[in-house]
């Protein structure tokens, strides 16, 4: 068994390693000719500045914490016609970068039940007060974050002085 693995597998790894360095070689001379004729370089787009971090050692809130969050999200969240029409339900998530000072940038809704309710959280969101940073080795960086939304379609059964007046003739 030894005699045989001496004899086939020692070999097949000479020839595998051969194999990567002589890609490798030729990778590095292809790029050398390539630099030497003066060929159109390749450019990488040129990423901003600040790195958007998704881990941080303090994560995003928004002032005053989460029950005020939604407070802010009941209070401004508009069901549209469309909306009550159908009785749309269901959960958007939102994605943003929350920004070392604290505004929302990035807004998108990448998750939604439709009919409206994507447009409306992100329209709701972009009116977000200032949030509190992120922060990273005790500095605010930037952080991407998502927030659930929740729509909740509640019929209500219309009040004896909403309906409109009717006469009886006796």
């Amino acid at each position: 068994m030894r005699n045989f693995l001496n004899w086939v597998y020692i070999p097949l790894i000479r020839v595998s390693l051969t194999g990567l360095l002589t890609a490798a070689i030729f990778s590095a001379v292809n790029i050398q000719t390539c630099e030497a004729q003066d060929k159109p370089k390749i450019e990488t787009p040129v990423l901003q500045t600040d790195s958007v971090y998704f881990k941080v050692d303090e994560q995003p809130s928004f002032p005053d914490g989460a029950k005020a969050f939604v407070r802010f999200l009941s209070s401004n969240i508009k069901y549209t016609k469309q909306m009550k029409l159908t009785q749309v339900q269901g959960k958007v998530i939102v994605q943003f970068i929350v920004e070392k000072d604290g505004s929302l940038t990035n807004i998108k809704a990448i998750k939604g039940p439709g009919g409206g309710t994507s447009e409306e959280a992100v329209r709701v969101m972009q009116k977000s007060p200032k949030w509190q940073p992120g922060i990273k080795d005790g500095k605010p960086v930037r952080v991407q974050f998502a927030a659930p939304i929740t729509f909740v379609y509640k019929f209500e059964e219309p009040k004896n002085d909403d309906l409109p007046l009717t006469f009886h003739n006796n």
